[in-house]
Formats: C-alpha cells, sequence, structure tokens
C-alpha cells in the first residue's frame, strides 16, 4: 500500500512539473497581425505647373523632414498589406513690399497671399524574403500605389498680378525595396526606397486676367509620365499591436 501510494505521488509530482514548465516557457512568436508605424519620408522633385500660353509656375521642392504615419497589416501568407497618409497640410503664407514714408501711411507696392492644400495616400503591398520569426533582419520588396491632390491659390494685394488657381491631382506607381530590423518581440525600424515607376495626373489653372480672352483664363491638361522626377527616401518605426 505504501509503495502504491509513493508511486501515484512520483506520478502526480511529475504531471505537476511538466504543467508548470509547459505555463512559463515564453513561445517565441511574431505573428501580431497589425503594427503601427511612423515614417519620414524626404522627397525631392522638380515641379512645373501649367498656366497661360505666356507664362508657367515652376519650382523645385526639398522636404527633409515630413513625418507620415502608417497601418500595416499581416495576411494569412504572412505578406503585409500597409495603408499610409503621405501628406495633409494646408499652408499659407503672405508676402509684402510697403512702402514707409513719414508724411503718410505705408503703402504696399507688390506682395501677394499665397495658400497651399496638400494631401497624398498610398497602399503597398509587400512580400518578405524571410518568414521565419528566427530573422532578425528581413529584407523585402513591396508595388504600391498613391494618390495626391495639391493646390496652390494666389490672392495679390495690387492689380499688378493677376489672382491664380492652380490644381494638380493624380496617381503614382512604386515599387520599393526595404529592409525592417527586428529589434525586439514588438518594437521594428524600417527603411525603404520608394521608387516612382510612373505618374498620371489632371492639371488645371485658372488665371483671372481681364486682358486675354474668357476661354484663355482657364485651361487643363492630362499628364503620363514613365519614370518621372520623383524621388523619395523613408527611414521609419513600427510596433506591433
Amino acid at each position: 500500500m505504501t509503495k502504491t501510494f509513493s508511486l501515484a505521488t512520483l506520478v502526480l509530482a511529475s504531471f505537476s512539473a511538466n504543467a508548470q514548465q509547459t505555463t512559463i516557457e515564453p513561445v517565441p512568436t511574431r505573428e501580431n497581425k497589425l503594427a503601427f508605424k511612423v515614417y519620414n519620408l524626404t522627397t525631392f522633385r522638380p515641379f512645373v505647373a501649367t498656366g497661360n500660353q505666356q507664362f508657367a509656375h515652376a519650382f523645385r521642392e526639398h522636404d527633409y523632414l515630413q513625418p507620415t504615419v502608417a497601418l500595416r497589416i499581416q495576411n494569412k501568407r504572412k505578406n503585409f498589406h500597409e495603408i499610409e497618409l503621405s501628406e495633409f497640410s494646408i499652408r499659407k503664407r503672405k508676402d509684402q513690399f510697403i512702402q514707409s514714408n513719414p508724411y503718410y501711411f505705408p503703402v504696399t507696392m507688390a506682395g501677394m497671399e499665397v495658400t497651399t492644400t496638400s494631401l497624398a495616400a498610398r497602399y503597398e503591398y509587400t512580400w518578405p524574403f524571410f518568414k521565419k520569426s528566427k530573422e532578425s533582419f528581413v529584407p523585402s520588396i513591396g508595388v504600391a500605389g498613391g494618390l495626391f491632390y495639391e493646390r496652390f491659390k494666389t490672392t495679390p494685394y495690387t492689380t499688378v498680378v493677376f489672382p491664380t488657381t492652380e490644381t494638380m491631382a493624380g496617381m503614382r506607381g512604386f515599387i520599393v525595396p526595404r529592409l525592417n530590423w527586428y529589434a525586439g518581440k514588438r518594437l521594428f525600424f524600417d527603411l525603404n526606397v520608394p521608387v516612382c515607376l510612373l505618374q498620371a495626373d489632371y492639371q488645371h489653372s485658372d488665371q483671372k486676367n481681364p486682358t486675354i480672352p474668357e476661354a484663355m483664363q482657364s485651361m487643363g491638361v492630362i499628364n503620363f509620365d514613365l519614370l518621372p522626377k520623383y524621388y523619395s527616401f523613408r527611414i521609419g518605426a513600427g510596433w506591433k499591436i
């Protein structure tokens, strides 16, 4: 009887130890389906907007510090969907050239108010090269499509320059090589270079110039460019939730 009780006690102790071991052992996994990401998007582009037959608006734009946010979703094949709000801004700038006179009020000789509205969003599908959870550095390749809208409204303070509104809306297609570094179970870093393959857009210009025919005050054009001069670079951090 004593031997039977001792044997039963040993069996129960063995099961208890195994249960405790199974409970406390962490299981390494990276199966978090969602991740929140913050990027810094750096872009460079030479830009030419439409105008009338005599004038056009041209400039070069560099954005070195432009924070963006994105949501990444993992599917059953361990590939990723990503939705990013690339740009959302409304800016107003006032430029005035004022002549001062000790006997009269200051007089505005020239100047204008410029209001800029920008909105852009992007969707990307990514294929990682390595899908095992033990890999710390994971290169991948993705394809992306983005929509954008830009509006420039110029309101002059004098009659020398006429009010002008320039609008551009369209889409861009990208191929995105990237490298992810998984620094922990939830924290990771993302380095990628979106390469713009194509751009299709509609540009419209409206100038309130009474010295030219009304039909010439407004014009629009559709553009399609392969390998446009739009260059960008992103570095960011993500947190799996």
